[in-house]
Protein backbone atom coordinates (compact mmCIF):
# COMPACT_ATOMS: atom_id res chain seq x y z
CA UNK A 1 0.00 0.00 0.00
CA UNK A 2 1.27 3.37 -0.90
CA UNK A 3 4.15 2.03 -2.98
CA UNK A 4 4.88 2.78 -6.61
CA UNK A 5 5.41 -0.81 -7.75
CA UNK A 6 3.22 -3.88 -7.55
CA UNK A 7 4.41 -6.66 -5.27
CA UNK A 8 2.97 -10.15 -5.72
CA UNK A 9 2.03 -11.96 -2.53
CA UNK A 10 0.60 -15.42 -1.91
CA UNK A 11 -1.52 -15.46 1.23
CA UNK A 12 -4.63 -17.09 2.63
CA UNK A 13 -6.90 -15.14 4.95
CA UNK A 14 -8.83 -16.93 7.67
CA UNK A 15 -11.53 -14.75 9.18
CA UNK A 16 -14.27 -15.33 11.71
CA UNK A 17 -17.43 -13.46 12.56
CA UNK A 18 -20.49 -13.91 14.70
CA UNK A 19 -22.64 -11.96 12.24
CA UNK A 20 -24.36 -12.95 9.01
CA UNK A 21 -22.31 -11.05 6.46
CA UNK A 22 -25.10 -11.22 3.88
CA UNK A 23 -27.25 -9.17 6.29
CA UNK A 24 -24.39 -6.75 6.90
CA UNK A 25 -24.00 -6.26 3.13
CA UNK A 26 -27.73 -5.53 2.84
CA UNK A 27 -27.44 -2.93 5.64
CA UNK A 28 -24.39 -1.40 3.97
CA UNK A 29 -22.06 -2.12 6.89
CA UNK A 30 -19.87 -4.65 5.03
CA UNK A 31 -18.43 -4.30 1.54
CA UNK A 32 -19.86 -6.75 -0.98
CA UNK A 33 -16.66 -6.95 -3.02
CA UNK A 34 -14.66 -7.83 0.10
CA UNK A 35 -17.20 -10.52 0.98
CA UNK A 36 -16.72 -12.22 -2.39
CA UNK A 37 -12.94 -11.99 -2.13
CA UNK A 38 -12.94 -13.63 1.30
CA UNK A 39 -15.78 -16.09 0.80
CA UNK A 40 -13.85 -19.00 -0.72
CA UNK A 41 -15.11 -21.45 1.88
CA UNK A 42 -17.44 -21.09 4.86
CA UNK A 43 -17.31 -23.25 7.96
CA UNK A 44 -20.26 -22.91 10.30
CA UNK A 45 -19.54 -23.90 13.89
CA UNK A 46 -22.62 -23.94 16.13
CA UNK A 47 -22.38 -22.38 19.59
CA UNK A 48 -20.99 -24.59 22.35
CA UNK A 49 -24.41 -24.89 24.03
CA UNK A 50 -25.64 -26.67 20.86
CA UNK A 51 -22.79 -29.20 20.84
CA UNK A 52 -22.48 -30.23 24.48
CA UNK A 53 -20.90 -33.53 23.44
CA UNK A 54 -17.72 -31.52 22.68
CA UNK A 55 -17.48 -30.09 26.20
CA UNK A 56 -15.63 -33.04 27.84
CA UNK A 57 -13.01 -33.08 25.06
CA UNK A 58 -12.48 -29.32 25.14
CA UNK A 59 -12.46 -29.28 28.95
CA UNK A 60 -9.86 -32.07 29.05
CA UNK A 61 -7.68 -30.17 26.58
CA UNK A 62 -7.77 -27.01 28.71
CA UNK A 63 -7.26 -29.01 31.91
CA UNK A 64 -3.99 -30.37 30.48
CA UNK A 65 -3.04 -26.94 29.10
CA UNK A 66 -3.56 -25.15 32.42
CA UNK A 67 -1.98 -27.99 34.40
CA UNK A 68 1.18 -27.32 32.43
CA UNK A 69 0.86 -23.52 32.58
CA UNK A 70 0.37 -23.45 36.37
CA UNK A 71 2.54 -26.51 37.21
CA UNK A 72 -0.48 -28.39 38.56
CA UNK A 73 -1.16 -32.12 38.64
CA UNK A 74 -4.95 -32.29 38.44
CA UNK A 75 -5.81 -35.71 37.03
CA UNK A 76 -9.46 -35.36 36.07
CA UNK A 77 -12.61 -33.30 36.13
CA UNK A 78 -15.32 -34.57 38.45
CA UNK A 79 -18.13 -36.18 36.39
CA UNK A 80 -20.74 -34.14 38.29
CA UNK A 81 -18.91 -30.94 37.33
CA UNK A 82 -18.77 -32.09 33.70
CA UNK A 83 -22.52 -32.65 33.93
CA UNK A 84 -22.98 -29.10 35.16
CA UNK A 85 -20.82 -27.87 32.28
CA UNK A 86 -23.11 -29.72 29.84
CA UNK A 87 -26.19 -27.98 31.30
CA UNK A 88 -24.61 -24.51 31.38
CA UNK A 89 -25.66 -22.03 28.67
CA UNK A 90 -22.10 -20.92 27.63
CA UNK A 91 -23.09 -17.51 26.30
CA UNK A 92 -19.37 -16.80 25.77
CA UNK A 93 -18.83 -20.12 23.95
CA UNK A 94 -15.40 -21.77 24.12
CA UNK A 95 -13.75 -18.57 25.38
CA UNK A 96 -15.99 -18.64 28.46
CA UNK A 97 -15.29 -22.36 29.04
CA UNK A 98 -11.55 -21.67 28.73
CA UNK A 99 -11.72 -18.82 31.26
CA UNK A 100 -13.75 -20.90 33.74
CA UNK A 101 -11.26 -23.76 33.51
CA UNK A 102 -8.26 -21.44 33.85
CA UNK A 103 -9.74 -19.95 37.03
CA UNK A 104 -10.73 -23.34 38.48
CA UNK A 105 -7.37 -25.00 37.72
CA UNK A 106 -5.56 -22.05 39.26
CA UNK A 107 -7.47 -22.42 42.55
CA UNK A 108 -7.75 -26.22 42.63
CA UNK A 109 -5.66 -27.92 45.31
CA UNK A 110 -6.81 -31.51 44.72
CA UNK A 111 -6.27 -34.23 42.11
CA UNK A 112 -9.86 -33.96 40.86
CA UNK A 113 -11.29 -30.66 39.66
CA UNK A 114 -14.70 -30.14 41.25
CA UNK A 115 -15.07 -26.42 40.56
CA UNK A 116 -17.47 -23.85 41.91
CA UNK A 117 -21.07 -23.95 40.73
CA UNK A 118 -21.09 -22.18 37.39
CA UNK A 119 -24.18 -20.20 38.37
CA UNK A 120 -22.12 -18.45 41.05
CA UNK A 121 -20.29 -16.42 38.42
CA UNK A 122 -23.33 -14.94 36.67
CA UNK A 123 -23.79 -14.78 32.93
CA UNK A 124 -23.98 -18.03 31.07
CA UNK A 125 -27.12 -19.37 32.68
CA UNK A 126 -29.89 -19.78 30.17
CA UNK A 127 -32.08 -16.70 29.96
CA UNK A 128 -35.61 -17.14 31.30
CA UNK A 129 -36.96 -17.23 27.74
CA UNK A 130 -34.77 -20.25 27.01
CA UNK A 131 -35.60 -22.19 30.16
CA UNK A 132 -38.51 -24.62 30.16
CA UNK A 133 -41.31 -22.36 31.36
CA UNK A 134 -43.80 -25.23 31.30
CA UNK A 135 -42.55 -26.00 34.79
CA UNK A 136 -44.11 -22.79 36.03
CA UNK A 137 -42.82 -19.34 36.89
CA UNK A 138 -39.25 -18.79 38.00
CA UNK A 139 -38.96 -18.61 41.79
CA UNK A 140 -36.75 -15.56 42.33
CA UNK A 141 -36.38 -16.28 46.04
CA UNK A 142 -35.21 -19.86 45.43
CA UNK A 143 -32.86 -18.79 42.62
CA UNK A 144 -31.37 -16.05 44.82
CA UNK A 145 -30.92 -18.47 47.72
CA UNK A 146 -29.22 -21.01 45.43
CA UNK A 147 -26.86 -18.34 44.14
CA UNK A 148 -26.06 -17.21 47.69
CA UNK A 149 -25.34 -20.80 48.80
CA UNK A 150 -23.04 -21.34 45.81
CA UNK A 151 -21.26 -18.04 46.42
CA UNK A 152 -20.70 -18.85 50.10
CA UNK A 153 -19.48 -22.37 49.23
CA UNK A 154 -16.99 -20.86 46.79
CA UNK A 155 -15.69 -18.41 49.41
CA UNK A 156 -15.35 -21.24 51.94
CA UNK A 157 -13.48 -23.37 49.40
CA UNK A 158 -11.12 -20.52 48.49
CA UNK A 159 -10.44 -19.80 52.16
CA UNK A 160 -9.77 -23.41 53.10
CA UNK A 161 -13.02 -23.52 55.12
CA UNK A 162 -11.77 -20.62 57.30
CA UNK A 163 -14.92 -18.67 58.24
CA UNK A 164 -13.09 -15.42 59.02
CA UNK A 165 -11.26 -15.45 55.68
CA UNK A 166 -14.44 -16.47 53.81
CA UNK A 167 -16.37 -13.61 55.43
CA UNK A 168 -13.61 -11.24 54.31
CA UNK A 169 -13.87 -12.51 50.72
CA UNK A 170 -17.63 -12.02 50.83
CA UNK A 171 -17.40 -8.56 52.37
CA UNK A 172 -19.57 -9.52 55.35
CA UNK A 173 -18.89 -10.03 59.04
CA UNK A 174 -18.02 -13.46 60.45
CA UNK A 175 -21.23 -13.26 62.51
CA UNK A 176 -23.33 -12.69 59.36
CA UNK A 177 -21.61 -15.60 57.63
CA UNK A 178 -22.23 -17.82 60.66
CA UNK A 179 -25.91 -16.86 60.68
CA UNK A 180 -26.27 -17.60 56.96
CA UNK A 181 -24.54 -20.94 57.41
CA UNK A 182 -27.01 -21.79 60.18
CA UNK A 183 -30.05 -20.52 58.26
CA UNK A 184 -29.34 -22.72 55.27
CA UNK A 185 -27.28 -25.84 55.09
CA UNK A 186 -24.69 -24.24 52.80
CA UNK A 187 -21.90 -26.70 53.47
CA UNK A 188 -23.82 -29.65 51.97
Amino acid sequence: MGGLTDITVDVRVVAATNRRLEDEIAKGTFREDLFYRLNVMQIFIPPLRERVEDIPVIADYYLRHFNQKFSKEIEAIDPAYLGEMRRYYWKGNVRELRNVLEREVLFCEKKTLRGAPLSAFGGGTAPAAVKDLSLGPIDLEAETAAFQRAYIRRALALSGENSTAAAGLLGISRFTLKRRLEDEDVRN
